[in-house]
Formats: structure tokens, C-alpha cells, sequence
């Protein structure tokens, strides 16, 4: 859900300005644009790899300077996966971007939803140097 007028919802000293659950089916790429006005998106690209299964590794490729691309590997399991902290990513208007995310699965591997949960946080203004 991107945030209505007025909402405000903070977790610890970070201001959450996007989040949301979005159901993906085998394969498909999850793309948030979290930003309407502007050409700033996430894509998330989840990739398995079968010589060290029990490995989660989290890659990110820039894209362009507003697109970033997420190679999330071997976070497919019915237990979930999430971040164990909020990953700093990049700035926005002079403050910080964070992302956390948890993710599992209900199918089987060869068959499968993805529950995918998303918030996107602002840090505190910088400072000017």
C-alpha cells in the first residue's frame, strides 16, 4: 500500500513511505515504483542456485540512476526469509532509503505463490557537509 494522505507510520527512528504484500506466481519479476511522480522503481528477480541450496544471497545491479534491480537467491521456502535489518539503498531528497522485506512461499518449488511484504523508509534529513 503506498500511504494515504496524512498516514504516518514509523518504525523506530525511520519514516515509512511505501509498503505493501504482493502476491507473484512462479517466476514473475515483482517491480514497485514507489514514487509516483517520479521514474524511480525496485525490480526483484528471485533465482535459485541449486549447488549451495541452503545459501541466501541478496544482489543488487543499478540499473539506471532511478532503477535498481534485486537478485534475491534461494529465498524459496515455506518457512520465509526477510531482512534482518533494514537495508540501506540509496538516497531520496537528502535522506536515507531503506528497504526490508520478507518472503516465502506456499506451493512447492516447481509450483508456487510467492508472499512477498515490502516496506520502504526514509532515515532522518542529512546533513548538509
Amino acid at each position: 500500500m503506498n500511504m494515504g494522505a496524512g498516514e504516518r507510520i514509523k518504525v523506530g527512528e525511520l519514516d515509512v513511505i511505501s509498503s505493501g504484500t504482493i502476491l507473484a506466481y512462479q517466476g514473475e519479476r515483482i517491480q514497485i515504483k514507489p514514487f509516483p511522480a517520479e521514474e524511480f522503481s525496485l525490480t526483484f528477480v528471485f533465482e535459485e542456485n541449486e549447488e549451495k541450496p541452503d545459501e541466501r544471497d541478496i544482489r543488487v545491479e543499478v540499473a539506471s540512476e532511478k532503477d535498481s534491480i534485486w537478485f534475491l537467491t534461494n529465498f524459496l521456502n515455506a518457512e520465509g526469509s526477510a531482512t534482518g535489518a533494514p537495508v540501506l539503498f540509496a538516497e531520496h531528497e537528502g535522506r536515507k532509503l531503506y528497504l526490508s522485506f520478507a518472503t516465502y512461499i506456499i506451493g512447492t518449488k516447481e509450483k508456487h505463490t510467492r508472499m512477498f511484504a515490502y516496506a520502504l523508509a526514509l532515515g532522518a534529513q542529512n546533513a548538509a557537509t
